[in-house]
């Protein structure tokens, strides 16, 4: 009876170490591949002020909290090049992240027609004039709107807080892809 419990012993223990080296393998090849790469890109620079990780989304999401940025179009592509090249294109989505407030959501979603409106005609200059006007109106000190194939970023600066919204071109102005 006690090589019985001897050889159910050791196949427990069996079972538990292929478990831990399974597990343990896959956090090492994980933290190597990922998030040490990662760590080095975002390490130092001055405009990220933090990031999380979501590793159980597919591609991971990372999701990086900026500091005020006078560029916002400039930091997200500089930090995708930077990211791609570390751990390659396509291996993770990148999500900005800011410090906005109800009254900040309030304004954009106040811009939201006059953005909608720019995207779907492609009249760029009548949605830059007519959304620095409502800006004006609603006590904004900074809105800032730019182009690029892709999206319209835009930036909104009130006292101490700021908005970053990545709308994706394609989708029109009530995504809330990238931003938030």
């Amino acid at each position: 009876m006690s090589a019985r419990w001897r050889r159910a012993g050791l196949a427990v223990l069996g079972l538990a170490a292929g478990l831990l080296l399974l597990f343990g393998g896959q956090w090492v090849y994980r933290w190597a591949t990922f998030t040490r790469p990662l760590q080095s890109v975002l390490a130092g620079r001055p405009e990220v002020r933090g990031y999380r990780v979501d590793l159980q989304a597919n591609p991971p999401v990372v999701r990086v909290e900026l500091a005020p940025v006078d560029q916002l179009q400039e930091t997200v592509r500089s930090l995708d090049e930077a990211l791609g090249s570390s751990l390659g294109p396509g291996r993770f989505q990148l999500e900005v992240a800011d410090r906005r407030d109800a009254e900040l959501v309030r304004d954009y979603y106040r811009l939201n027609l006059v953005l909608a409106e720019g995207l779907a005609t492609g009249r760029f200059t009548t949605m830059e004039e007519q959304a620095q006007r409502l800006a004006r109106q609603m006590g904004l000190e900074r809105l800032t709107l730019t182009v690029d194939p892709s999206y319209l970023y835009v930036t909104m600066v009130k006292g101490s807080h700021y908005l970053y919204q990545l709308v994706p071109r394609s989708a029109g102005c009530g995504s809330e892809v990238g931003g938030g």
